[in-house]
């Protein structure tokens, strides 16, 4: 995949890897159900699941690549990313960088950490404490 203007030099090295990958189509992915559920029990930095626009996606080879580190995004391991996405990252098409690790359609609504109190600080989500 070729560079897409100004990408992180750590996202430009997972898009190189997975530049031959092989992207599954909609129909593909509607062929695997996956419940709320089934996401939420990946939930560490070995074997993480998120949910992003009703896509499930197997994030755990993208989070070393994560520019800021796992830290900002360790609370949301198993669970959807879509609002936290576009509150911080509006200008990134996440899908775009994702999408070799999708493996599924989510089945229902998607699970949000319960009460999250996160704000947006130089760009990076942190919890308030």
């Amino acid at each position: 995949m070729a560079s897409h203007g100004r990408i992180h030099r750590a996202t430009q090295e997972f898009l190189d890897l997975y530049s031959g990958a092989k992207i599954p189509s909609r129909e593909e992915l509607s062929a695997n159900p996956i419940t709320p559920e089934e996401v939420l029990q990946h939930n560490k930095a070995s074997d993480c699941w998120v949910s992003h626009r009703g896509i499930v996606y197997n994030l755990t080879p993208y989070l070393e690549h994560h520019p800021a580190g796992v830290a900002p995004i360790e609370d949301y391991y198993g669970y959807d990313i879509t609002a936290v996405t576009a509150a911080v990252h509006g200008f990134v098409q996440v899908e775009q960088i994702i999408a070799p690790l999708a493996i599924g359609v989510l089945k229902w609504e998607p699970r949000v950490p319960p009460e999250k109190k996160l704000k947006v600080e130089t760009g990076v989500l942190r919890r308030r404490y």
